[in-house]
This record gives C-alpha cells, sequence and structure tokens, in this order.
C-alpha cells in the first residue's frame, strides 16, 4: 500500500538524518492475480516498453518477463576491459526531451542521487581493477525511454589479472544503483524496511560467453509469474531532501508500463 511505502521512505529518511546512510534505493512491490500467458505479458511488457535489454525465462514452475535499460557489468576477458553504466535520476517523458534533460539536470535531488552512485559504482569498479584504469567515461547523459527520462553514467575500468570472473561479481554485487551507500549497511536496512525479500528483482540477468566473459542487465522492470500470481516492484533512490509522497508517486510512474502490458493481456483473454 502507498501509506506503507511512504511510512518505510520516513524512516529510511531518518536514518540519512543520523548519518547511518547517504542513499538507499527502496522498492515497493505490486501484486495480482494472474492466469494467462507469461509470453504473452513478456511480448506485450516489449511492445509498451521498447528498450535494449530484455529477458523471458520459463522454467516449470514460473516464469521470468524483464524489460531492463540498465546495463550492470560488461566485462570483455580478451583484453579485461570491464565497464557499468548506472541509472539514477527519473522525471516524466512528456515530449520535451530537450526540457526534460535540462530539469533533470538542475535537480539538486536527482543529481545528489546520481551523483553518490557513480561514486559507489567507481569505488566497486576499484576493488577488482588495475590501478588508475577506472575513470568515468560519460557523466550523466539523459536517455529518453517510453514514458520516462533518466540519468546515466559509463564508468570503466581495466580488471586485474589475478581477478576471476568469480571474484569480480562477489565484489560489485548487489548493484549499486539498486542498493545505496554504504553499501552493508544499506542492505541491512532494506531487509528491515521493505515487506518481502526481492529474490531476483534488482539481481543480475545475462549471459556468460565462452571466453570468460559476460553481459548482465540489472533485473529491474521484471515480473515473475507463479501460483496463478504476478510480482512487479518498482523503486526509487532517496537522498536527504527526498520527499515520501513524491518517492511514492515515482513507484507508480515506473510500474505504470507494466500494469498497462497487464491491463492489456487480461482484456485480450477476457
Amino acid at each position: 500500500p502507498a501509506e506503507q511505502h511512504r511510512a518505510a521512505v520516513r524512516q529510511a529518511l531518518d536514518l540519512i538524518r543520523e548519518g547511518e546512510l547517504y542513499e538507499i534505493n527502496l522498492a515497493r512491490r505490486f501484486r495480482a492475480r494472474f492466469t494467462g500467458s507469461a509470453l504473452g505479458l513478456f511480448l506485450r511488457m516489449r511492445r509498451e516498453s521498447p528498450v535494449p535489454l530484455g529477458y523471458f525465462v520459463e522454467a516449470p514452475t514460473h516464469a521470468i518477463a524483464g524489460r531492463s535499460m540498465e546495463r550492470f557489468l560488461r566485462y570483455h576477458a580478451g583484453d579485461r576491459s570491464l565497464f557499468t553504466s548506472p541509472i539514477k535520476g527519473t522525471l516524466a517523458r512528456t515530449g520535451d526531451d530537450e526540457g526534460e534533460a535540462q530539469a533533470l539536470r538542475r535537480d539538486p535531488k536527482e543529481l545528489a542521487e546520481h551523483a553518490m552512485v557513480v561514486d559507489l559504482m567507481r569505488n566497486d569498479l576499484s576493488r577488482v581493477c588495475a590501478v588508475g584504469s577506472v575513470e568515468v567515461s560519460e557523466l550523466m547523459a539523459v536517455l529518453p525511454f517510453a514514458g520516462l527520462s533518466h540519468l546515466v553514467s559509463t564508468i570503466q575500468g581495466t580488471v586485474r589479472p589475478d581477478i576471476t570472473l568469480r571474484t569480480l561479481l562477489e565484489h560489485t554485487l548487489p548493484p549499486g544503483s539498486v542498493t545505496g551507500t554504504p553499501k552493508a549497511r544499506v542492505l541491512s536496512a532494506i531487509a528491515s524496511l521493505e515487506t518481502a525479500a526481492r529474490g531476483l528483482y534488482t539481481g543480475c540477468v545475462g549471459f556468460f560467453d565462452r571466453t570468460g566473459g559476460c553481459s548482465l542487465a540489472v533485473a529491474i522492470r521484471t515480473a515473475i509469474v507463479a501460483d496463478g500470481h504476478v510480482h512487479y516492484a518498482a523503486g526509487g533512490g532517496l537522498v536527504a531532501d527526498s520527499d515520501p509522497q513524491r518517492e511514492t508517486d515515482e513507484t507508480e510512474l515506473k510500474a505504470r508500463l507494466f500494469l498497462e502490458a497487464l491491463r492489456a493481456e487480461r482484456d485480450a483473454r477476457a
């Protein structure tokens, strides 16, 4: 419920004011009955949300349908190059892309939210990359997607020869853009403030190639279909000047395209 999410946001802001946290991402879970086609739902999500990354998996007990625009990691084992492109900062898209880009770049709350995530991801990559190789190659680009515009940066580096793929993931998971800083304390706060375990949501989905590299997306905009229900979550980053109502509104804005796809799939089978 909206009020429950607003209450969690207020508790998180108390932790920020007390100096426990600098930034935290809080998610809100949506749940509905669903007996239709999981593949049909995914195809409608794809039409509603044309973004670069997507995935559909159907297992005996559940199905996963996701449409993500956020690159978590791309690692090329040949030259040991690594990059990540965290997204933080959101604005409803109205058609004035240039005006929205300027508004996003001028918003103190969105800038603070994004800057802290960039710094966190620089730190995470520095744990596995050669000294001096980590750099921000693109800072605060504004990318327009269906219904939303986002701030996106790209951080890259060269992985040290002693780092295995397993170690690389151990030092970078979970993604900084969907947790917060300092990460260890934030994970504890998320566990206490959110009503259910996230599961796959805000983890990662992708592939490992034969050379030892990987391509992974952050598992946002991801629906889980199981036991006659569909689960979906949406969240946002909180900093000191976040407003509980605005943060709750943002979860509904981010969930809107999925809910439209869900209604369309239901109507088609009615």
